[in-house]
């Protein structure tokens, strides 16, 4: 919402029944390090917000009553504790009622109490835009206060267009999506021009000084608010307050007075260029939840006749937009903050995301993982069974040695832990030649001891997830390493020291035939029959999830080096990665230095750091992330943000599976 349209609400707004607003709490959240999208960082990024009721989880311990608001451009979190707004939705009765759902008010950065120029850097802060503000924002909710779920998502104008961007840069973290008073589309045409003339004036004012002023820049400052005035006009509205020439004068007068009063040019220069990076239309088709889109006939700033919602609306799965006509009660922009007017397409959309959020009763993807990693449910796998057996150092092997089990035998033994999600193999990290004449045995093995339930809907019990050699620097070695693992059936493949979002990017192609844009060899080898297919099925099913959501193959990277953590973020940024993992066991080495006694002395505080980076870039991008975890770390894990975790085959680790799955809630087993 533009600010000025609060202004104009207090003149215009028509009597209507409210409630009191809830008691609200207000709390900063301070991110070391941010980094924008600029390239830019602030040592310390502070984040305010308010925040009404409490956080309430399921068994699972997933969030379920998180409602997210978002503000316009210039306002800030607390101003929807108005009477209007929240004194209609929040209080007790009210479609979102804090004494039911956990609502969080954020100071969007450069907003509020949040950072922003006006602190001190003025036009030296970073030149942030609506995708910093979003990832901020998803930092805060998962990291500072312990959301990793929200029921809605829910704002206006600027926070409207960033409702947009919630939907695609993290699908499946809501329920639901209700943007006001915006355009699913670039800012161009006469918005553009009319943020231009917003933001020229100011610079051009030789009283701004490059920021450096010791006043306002009055005549740049004016000539901004002129245009912001119009913006936000009301032209039935100021009719009725104006209907004279004189009244006109003097109402304008009063207006632009205002907002002198409270206005600073640094700030109002940075709100209105964040918009800039603006431009959701490309990925809308990447928005899953249900989203109930509502415009108003006399918005001047996002005007009907465009055409634009009711055309790309059409583009989103589970979308439906509204343009509301215009009425006595209608305010023109700041329509979306009378939710009076419009709260029952509100209700409508919690009552159909509800019923859209429930889990199926039965699933037909052939993959469980995907199933898993969609519902953002923890995972627990197990190694493979082998024969080989671990001599602790010191000791000597048991004699006589136990019998070695046939291939049969162990797929059997992995099979019959039905705790298990899936089935982790680590032999071929070292070469494939080493591991692959072995391991194709066992995959030949576990297809005979029934990995495969058939029926209408066939499902693999447990997937096999396998680590691929290092991609980088041969790639084409790689590309042919990747096909002949999937050829024999596998459903994940684990790069290993990545160290580049270029590397990644292209390993991911190489899991993907040419048909659907990848490098993949055509062979498939006896992948189809592993999953009880015909070739052309599963040519059109072996594809990457999340990047094709029907895709039944998902790839886990694992960052294990120093260069891996120097580019570890752009790593997480990678579209289709389906979990990133910090290589514990290879990062205890990099951060191991060896003492004068020739012992291997490890840095606890570093190596700790490490991992967190690590976890710190999957919850920026919303990947899941994956720790190879024991029956002593494993809870410490998942109260951090661990949710997959890779665990040895034995009785330690059937009991870390235990563990691991009573705090998740999860009683449920394969078939």
């Amino acid at each position: 919402m533009l600010r000025n349209s609060v202004f104009l609400l207090a003149l215009f707004a028509a009597p209507l029944a409210v409630a009191e607003v809830p008691v609200s709490v207000e709390g900063d959240f301070k991110l070391k390090g941010f980094r924008f999208a600029s390239g830019e960082t602030l040592p310390e990024l502070n984040l305010h917000y308010t925040t009404l009721g409490r956080p309430q989880k399921d068994a699972s311990g997933v969030v379920r009553n998180a409602v997210l608001v978002l503000h316009g451009t210039g306002g800030t979190g607390r101003s929807f504790l108005s009477e209007t707004f929240g004194g209609v939705l929040f209080a007790k009765g009210g479609l979102l009622d804090a004494d039911k759902y956990f609502i969080v008010l954020p100071d969007g950065v450069g907003h509020g109490k949040s950072s922003k120029p006006s602190d001190g850097l003025r036009a030296r802060f970073p030149r942030y835009g609506y995708e910093d503000m979003v990832a901020a924002h998803h930092r805060l909710l998962t990291e500072g206060l312990g959301v990793n779920h929200l029921r809605l998502v829910i704002g206006t104008s600027m926070g409207g267009m960033q409702t947009w961007l919630w939907g695609e840069r993290y699908p499946e973290f809501m329920d639901a999506l209700m943007p006001l008073a915006s355009l699913p589309m670039q800012i161009s045409g006469r918005n553009r021009i009319m943020r231009r003339m917003v933001l020229d004036p100011i610079r051009n004012d030789p009283d701004w000084k490059n920021g450096d002023y010791v006043e306002q820049p009055k005549r740049g400052l004016t000539s901004a608010i002129y245009t912001l005035l119009f913006m936000s006009s009301i032209p039935l509205q100021w009719q009725k307050r104006a209907p004279t020439r004189d009244t006109a004068d003097a109402y304008f007068d009063e207006m632009v007075a205002a907002r002198l009063k409270t206005t600073d040019a640094n700030d109002m220069l940075y709100q209105f260029d964040s918009s800039r990076d603006y431009d959701p239309n490309p990925g809308l088709e990447k928005i899953s939840a249900p989203l109930v889109a509502v415009n108003s006939a006399d918005d001047q700033v996002n005007p009907p006749e465009l055409g634009v919602l009711e055309k790309e609306i059409t583009r989103v799965k589970r979308g439906r937009a509204v343009v509301l006509p215009i009425t006595d009660q209608t305010r023109g922009h700041g329509t979306h903050s009378i939710p009076a007017i419009w709260k029952g397409e509100l209700e409508r959309l919690l009552r159909e995301s509800d019923k859209a959020g429930a889990a199926p009763a039965s699933s037909t993807r052939l993959n469980p993982l995907v199933d898993l990693l969609a519902q953002k449910k923890p995972i627990f796998g197990l190694y493979a069974p082998s024969n080989r057996r671990f001599v602790p150092p010191g000791t000597t092997a048991p004699s006589p040695e136990p019998p070695k089990k046939t291939p049969l035998e162990l797929a059997q033994d992995a099979l019959a832990h039905r705790e298990s999600d899936y089935i982790f193999d680590g032999s071929m990290e070292a070469g494939l030649e080493r591991g692959l004449p072995a391991f194709t045995e066992f995959a030949k093995a576990i297809g005979e001891a029934g990995i495969l339930k058939r029926g209408p809907a066939p499902r693999v019990t447990h997937p096999l997830v396998v680590k691929t050699p290092k991609l980088a620097p041969d790639f084409a070695r790689a590309n042919d390493a990747i096909g002949r693992q999937l050829n024999l059936g596998v459903s994940a493949i684990v790069f290993v020291e990545a160290e580049s979002a270029e590397e990644v990017e292209r390993g991911l192609r190489s899991m993907r035939f040419k048909s659907q844009g990848g490098t993949r060899p055509d062979e498939v080898g006896g992948a189809p029959a592993f999953w009880g297919m015909s070739e052309k099925q599963y040519r059109e099913k072996a594809d990457l999830w999340p990047t094709n959501p029907a895709g039944e193959l998902v790839n886990w990277t694992i960052v294990e080096t120093k260069e891996g953590l120097k580019h570890v973020r752009e790593i997480a940024a990678v579209k289709g990665i389906g979990v990133l993992f910090p290589g514990a066991g290879s990062l205890r080495g990099v951060f191991s230095t060896t003492n004068a006694a020739g012992e291997r002395v490890l840095d606890g505080e570093a190596w700790e750091g490490a991992i967190q980076q690590v976890l710190a870039a999957c919850k920026e991008f919303n990947v899941p992330c994956g720790y190879p975890a024991n029956a002593s770390d494993i809870e410490l894990r998942m109260k951090q943000g661990f949710s997959v975790f890779v665990i040895g085959w034995g009785e330690p680790g059937f009991k870390t599976v235990a563990i691991g799955r009573g705090i998740a809630g999860r009683g449920e087993t394969n078939p």
